[in-house]
């Protein structure tokens, strides 16, 4: 997993679909890439996420 400002290929203005944990935690995923994939796998705080779109 790589930071936000990390993050080379992603630009300012892109959409994003974004989990939030209570605990502050947090994972997004680009639209431009989910609309190839439609489901992303992730893990979170120690839990299995399911992302579809």
């Amino acid at each position: 997993m790589v930071t936000a400002d990390e993050v080379t290929w992603l630009e300012h203005d892109d959409i994003v679909m974004g989990i939030l944990l209570d605990s502050g935690e947090a994972q997004a995923f680009p639209i431009s890439q989910m609309t190839y994939h439609h489901v992303a796998n992730t893990t979170l705080a120690g839990e299995p996420y399911l992302v579809t779109y």
